[in-house]
């Protein structure tokens, strides 16, 4: 995909922003997924950021479906509200068990 080393990404990402659900087991906090692929996401929020390597999962809503995806943290940053407007507050998410109707949903966006 890039020439950089220091870029692991697999696909590339597309800009655009989604309103999703997340959580442990169940999802129950809300954040805006963004820089999507059909592998992994990036859940901008700085209510409830979970440590790199934890399980989660995300319930995406798409126009016809909603579907309850698993997930692991692969790099998670939380930091002061006055900071937020220079470092991106969230968590990396890769994507480990996915529908098929999910993954062509987020493919399209």
């Amino acid at each position: 995909m890039s020439a950089d080393p220091k870029n692991k990404r697999r696909e590339a990402r597309k800009f655009k922003r989604i309103f999703v659900r997340y959580g442990h087991k169940l999802p129950r906090h809300k954040a805006v997924a963004q820089q999507i692929s059909a592998s992994g996401l990036f859940l901008a929020t700085n209510e409830i950021v979970y440590a790199n390597d934890s399980p989660i999962v995300v319930e995406i809503t798409g126009p016809a479906e909603t579907w309850l995806v698993a997930g692991i943290v692969r790099y998670a940053i939380k930091v002061h509200p006055n900071l937020a407007r220079f470092t991106k507050p969230g968590m990396g998410v890769e994507l480990t068990l996915i529908p098929d109707a999910c993954c062509e949903y987020l493919a399209s966006l």
